[in-house]
Order: C-alpha cells, then structure tokens, then sequence
C-alpha cells in the first residue's frame, strides 16, 4: 500500500463510492418540505401523513424522505368522485 492511501480508497481508474452519482442527488426521493412545496401544504402536514402511516416514508438518519412513486400512489389513492360527494355542503362549510 502507497503511503496516504487508506485500504478502502479506489485505486486510480476504478470508480468511487460516490461515483454513481457524479455531483447529483438521486431524484426519485424527496423531503418532507419538498413534498410540502408539491402539496401546497404544511410540512406539519406531511409529518402527520408519515406518522399515521398514510404516506411511505424512508428514515435517513433523523430526516424523513418520501419516495416519488409513494407520492404519486398515495394522490392517486386520494382521488374522490364528484357524483359521490354533496358539493352543496361543501359550499356551507365555506361560508
């Protein structure tokens, strides 16, 4: 081994750990304020969501991230059928 070189350090030519992804996070995971941002809603929101189990998260150290496809399987179990609904007391409710 060549002094200043660690065991585990890739030798010259072979790729890195980080190599994957060359100065870019990986797209398919989100934070809680991004999906925030997406939702137009609270981060407390997206909390409450996690912790009652309605939105999949995965744990990163003490930070939550949410997969895309998570997101996107959890809004399209959220769709509601308007013939179902009373859209008149809806309109109650807001005034």
């Amino acid at each position: 081994m060549s002094p200043g070189c660690s065991p585990t350090a890739p030798r010259a030519g072979e790729p890195g750990i980080g190599s994957r992804y060359r100065g870019r996070m990986p797209t398919n995971l989100l934070t809680a304020a991004e999906v925030a941002d997406q939702l137009r809603v609270s981060t407390m929101t997206i909390y409450r969501l996690i912790r009652r189990g309605e939105l999949p998260a995965v744990r990163v150290g003490r930070n939550y991230r949410v997969r895309r496809e998570d997101l996107v399987a959890y809004l399209q179990g959220q769709v509601v059928d308007p013939a179902s609904m009373d859209l008149d007391a809806l309109g109650d409710a807001e005034a």
